[in-house]
């Protein structure tokens, strides 16, 4: 059975000093390339001088991407697959992802659900105007939502239900950043991306040494708890923090628990996945958030999925998985 270490830390006050928002400075030089797209700011570090076209090339992929795979694009396969009413869609460049996003639902008990489009709809709190929705629209909504309301034949899929539909944001930015990744890689260069709550390596670093990713704080998002050394491979965090709004004193943030169409409520405050693959590790991410640390640290015995986590609580207890321990994750006591 694998083994889980728990580091009880007070991380209120840790405080971020020299280092970005997700790799510590060290001796390379490096070229910083901003874009965005897929609703977040994208950040691509590589090695050196790079000529400015390669940045132009990395928006590019990144746009294609988010073009085949957003809901909010208009022609993409998935606004066509959510629009259409039972006839097949061709799902060249997403039916992979959406297969990889079914087995995930499958294997962590519906805790993370692509098809969950419907409620998400009803929990826009980025929306100005955002009102919490009633019991009656949840329990509408909630009727439409299940992999079952699928059907997925080699790269075509159609719904069995009009008013079903799928969203990819949960998986759709891992997904990017592993392409992303593995484009440059094959480019010969080295260094990383950042997708918001998704960071991957390109290839590795020069001077021989591992990663060093930050692991941000859910409670101050300007300070880290700690760092994560890596070979190689992606991280992607879940937190209530990342969008929410407050009403009447109630925090409704966007992680839903399928089982309640609502806001998630576990003992959870962010949920760090680790792993070689940039999509399902962003998918897990959520999955065990709203699972919470113990239905969590079960999946993780069960070794279903390969991968480690850094599981906060809300009380600011840390909780490693075991490949984490022996100083591959290092606290931050600054």
């Amino acid at each position: 059975m694998r083994k889980i270490t728990a580091i009880i830390l007070s991380i209120a006050m840790l405080a971020l000093t020299a280092c970005s928002s997700y790799d510590f400075v060290d001796a390379v030089t490096y070229s910083s390339y901003s874009i965005f797209a897929m609703d977040t700011v994208i950040d691509i570090r590589l090695n050196d001088e790079v000529d400015e076209s390669i940045f132009k090339e990395c928006e590019t992929i990144v746009k294609t991407v988010e073009n085949k795979l957003s809901k909010t694009v208009a022609d993409s396969e998935i606004s066509i697959l959510n629009a259409s009413q039972g006839e097949p869609v061709d799902a060249t460049n997403s039916a992979e992802l959406i297969r990889l996003a079914f087995d995930v639902t499958e294997k962590t008990y519906g805790a993370f659900d692509i098809t969950l489009e419907p409620v998400c709809a009803l929990w826009d709190v980025t929306d100005e105007s955002f009102d919490p929705p009633n019991d009656e629209a949840l329990t509408h909504a909630l009727a439409h939502v299940g992999a079952d309301k699928f059907v997925l034949d080699g790269n075509c899929i159609s719904k069995l239900d009009g008013e079903a539909g799928v969203d990819l944001g949960g998986i759709g930015k891992g997904y990017a950043a592993q392409v992303l990744a593995e484009h440059l890689a094959s480019l010969g260069y080295t260094g990383t991306v950042s997708f918001g709550g998704n960071i991957g390596t390109v290839g590795s670093k020069l001077d021989g040494a591992k990663w060093n990713i930050a692991i941000k704080s859910p409670f101050d998002t300007d300070a880290i708890v700690g760092t994560v050394k890596l070979d190689k491979g992606f991280i992607a965090v879940s937190g209530a923090y990342e969008r929410y709004k407050e009403i009447d004193g109630v925090i409704y943030h966007h992680i839903i628990d399928p089982d309640t169409g609502r806001p998630s409520e576990s003992d959870l405050a962010s949920a760090a996945v680790i792993c070689d693959n940039g999509a399902l590790a962003d998918a897990l991410s959520t999955a065990l958030f709203v699972l919470g640390s113990e239905a969590a640290l079960g999946l993780y015995n069960e070794n279903v999925y390969d991968f480690e986590a850094v599981l906060i609580k809300n009380n600011g207890d840390i909780i490693l998985t075991d490949a984490l321990e022996n100083g591959a994750f290092t606290p931050y006591n600054g």
